[in-house]
């Protein structure tokens, strides 16, 4: 018996598994107000974390960070809006991360080491709302593009 041979994906199957980005898709739009929304936010918080840090009761040390990583999510996801294709598994983890976000901005207020104001706790809670809609937008736009690539698929 001749034992099967693992053969390499082709370039047809790998491009397959992409999926395209086209503008004025809702894929395309919601990537492109996360980028432009993340990296104000965090350029806003890297800026002013100090001059912050005492209306929203958050430690200056978690609002550079939280800053510096929005700033990077922000080019990052400014980078992917301008691809014509991306891995399905890529756009999948956006999704992901998003939620990630909102959820352990969630619970940083729960159970996290922070004392917020009434105002920090609302600030939390807006970006953490903001980022589960990103996530719910981005995978909509994910199911369409999928969608429109199986129906032009030969």
């Amino acid at each position: 018996m001749n034992a099967p041979t693992a053969t390499k994906p082709s370039i047809l199957d790998r491009q397959a598994a992409d999926v395209r980005i086209a503008p004025g898709s809702l894929l395309h739009r919601a990537l492109s107000i996360d980028a432009a929304a993340s990296g104000a936010t965090g350029l806003a918080l890297v800026a002013g974390a100090s001059p912050l840090a005492g209306p929203l009761g958050l430690p200056v040390p978690l609002l550079l960070g939280a800053g510096a990583m929005m700033l990077v999510w922000g080019v990052c996801l400014g980078w992917l809006r301008r691809q014509p294709r991306a891995p399905r598994g890529a756009l999948r983890l956006v999704v992901g991360l998003n939620l990630l976000w909102a959820a352990d901005s969630l619970l940083l207020l729960v159970a996290g080491p922070v004392d917020p104001t009434a105002a920090g706790t609302a600030f939390v809670v807006a970006q953490a709302a903001a980022a589960a809609g990103f996530a719910l937008a981005q995978h909509l736009g994910l199911r369409r593009a999928r969608a429109s690539d199986a129906r032009r698929a030969p």
